[in-house]
């Protein structure tokens, strides 16, 4: 245990700790904090948080085809209310007769050019004026969402229609068998996509860099301080000293542990009391057959937002340390801090990419069945087989060799 501290002592050296927080300072700086915490009060105030809101309170989690078509309604009048309220403003749509935002897109239905003229004219118009109130950001992002809010009640009112296509578009036998499942149920999940859509395309995949990136710079030099400074040489003298490299891989493992922990229960603390909070009555929701299923993923397993949630936290816990492992591994055989570092770039840019293309169809049917399991058992198990192999030469190894 004494052997195993002192190891721990190395990793975690005061350098390396300011290099890492001086990276995790960047990231949150530069991304991390403004998905996280300065999130625009547009996102706070979508009616679909809202409103589901109210409706996981009232219903919980789940409601029925009637109750989604409400909860769809009421989305689209709210987002209609303040666009009706400006048009009624503006002279320029009193003198072209257009009294609501469903008369100004109607202009479009024409399908010709003096009516596509006139829409744009009215379109730029109406979000000038928008852009130019108070809450002109909100008032813009609901202009946008309107169309998404109409699409959403379109989608419910031919739900059979696009459950066919929904089933016809899955790739496979088995998926068709799993949309047809999900599609079949009698209650449907009150999740919206828009906190499905953040957590999976903005900042999980920070974090999962955050994490990668901390766990290499901790164990990226910890070998190569003892390789430049020859005591290596020393401790072959003995078997005992030959033996400290299990001490070592499992003071890097511990390390790694520790780091990526502390990373994440900053993120979680910042998670749960910045803006993102109104997610927090979505997390019992489940994650497939969405009310607004327009263009969601239909996904392998019955899970909830919640789960999904902890399913990301650990995939990326477990790559990171897998990607820790190579690194440790690679760093045996480095030199000096150069060599290490052109080890680190190619290391920590395949994890990355390998991380974000994870997380873009995490356990969608889409992908095939059981590979994020495979893929996260193969980058943990294979860097460890090599990390034992490795220790067993070590322990093995001649003193003259």
């Amino acid at each position: 245990m004494r052997i195993f501290c002192q190891e721990l002592k190395k990793i975690f050296s005061w350098k390396v700790i300011l290099a890492v927080l001086a990276v995790t300072f960047f990231l949150y700086s530069a991304r991390m904090k403004g998905l996280v915490w300065d999130t625009p009060s547009s996102y706070t105030k979508n009616p679909e948080i809202v409103l589901g809101t109210e409706m996981v309170h009232k219903y919980g989690p789940t409601v029925n085809k009637a109750q989604q078509l409400e909860l769809a309604e009421k989305c689209r009048e709210e987002a209609a209310m303040p666009l009706n309220k400006r048009i009624s403003e503006l002279q320029e749509f009193r003198s072209a007769k257009i009294h609501n935002i469903d008369e100004m897109d109607a202009l479009l239905s024409k399908n010709d050019d003096a009516g596509m003229k006139k829409y744009n004219e009215l379109s730029h118009i109406l979000e000038d004026s928008l852009r130019s109130s108070p809450e002109g950001g909100h008032l813009v992002y609901l202009l946008f969402y309107y169309d998404t809010a109409k699409l959403n009640v379109d989608y419910l009112q031919h739900y059979d229609e696009n459950v066919k296509y929904k089933i016809q578009s899955a790739p496979t036998e088995k998926a068709k068998k799993r949309v047809s499942e999900v599609m079949a149920r009698p209650k449907k999940s009150l999740l919206p996509n828009a906190p499905l859509k953040n957590e999976s395309d903005g900042f999980t995949e920070c974090l999962a860099v955050m994490l990668l990136a901390t766990v290499m710079l901790f164990i990226g030099p910890y070998l190569v301080r003892e390789n430049r400074s020859g005591v290596r040489s020393i401790a072959y003298t003995c078997r005992s000293g030959r033996a400290v490299f299990g001490t070592q891989i499992a003071a890097a493992a511990a390390a790694a542990v520790v780091a990526m922990l502390v990373q994440i229960a900053a993120f979680l603390a910042l998670y749960f009391t910045g803006p993102h909070r109104v997610d927090l009555p979505f997390f019992g929701c489940d994650i497939s057959g969405l009310y607004n299923d327009i263009n969601s993923d239909t996904y392998w397993w019955n899970m909830t937002f919640g789960q999904l949630f902890v399913w990301r936290g650990l995939i990326m816990f477990l790559i990171a340390f897998g990607f820790g492992l190579i690194m440790f591994a690679a760093s045996r055989f480095c030199k000096n801090y150069i060599a290490m570092l052109a080890i680190m770039a190619p290391v920590g840019f395949g994890g990355a990419k390998l991380m974000v293309w994870l997380f873009d169809r995490l356990f969608s049917i889409l992908r095939t069945q059981h590979i994020e399991i495979t893929v996260c058992a193969l980058v943990v198990l294979v860097p460890l087989a090599a990390c034992l192999i490795l220790l067993h030469r070590e322990k093995t190894k001649e003193i003259l060799s």
